[in-house]
């Protein structure tokens, strides 16, 4: 039998144990790379962040209609990122700014651009855009 994204909220809404071991064990690494990424110094919080997942007014498992994984793992990432310390604010930029000066740039340089906005570096930008890291660079450096 295949255990799908849908019969896994229901169940951790119903607060069956297979579902949550079918959380943990599909989507705990998820949340590892999640802090990993974004604050990789709050790694040692990752048990308070798991529990406050699995709280009651979690909004994770409240949706009453079905949710596809894509959908589930976006808010996910949400999710996790609220419960991360909040960085240093930086300054905000208009999206018509943005929008504007990369207006020039084919659309695999405002890819690449987007990432590293997105505190990804080029080595792991590279496979996400299939190309060499090294290319990946070039681009933001003449971007």
């Amino acid at each position: 039998m295949i255990y799908t994204c849908y019969e896994m909220i229901r169940d951790c809404r119903a607060d069956k144990p297979e579902g949550w071991l079918h959380f943990i064990s599909n989507y705990i690494p998820a949340v590892r790379k999640i802090v990993a990424h974004y604050a990789p110094a709050s790694a040692d919080n990752l048990p308070a962040i798991v529990k406050s997942l699995r709280q009651a007014d979690s909004p994770l498992f409240q949706t009453l209609e079905p949710a596809p994984e894509r959908w589930f793992v976006a808010e996910l990432r949400q999710q996790v990122i609220a419960q991360l310390p909040a960085a240093a604010p930086e300054p905000l930029l208009d999206i018509e700014i943005l929008s504007e000066a990369w207006q020039p740039l084919t659309l695999t340089e405002k890819l690449a651009a987007w990432l590293e906005t997105m505190l990804y570096a080029t080595a792991e930008t590279g496979p996400m855009l299939r190309m060499a890291s090294p290319t990946v660079e070039k681009i933001r450096v003449d971007a």
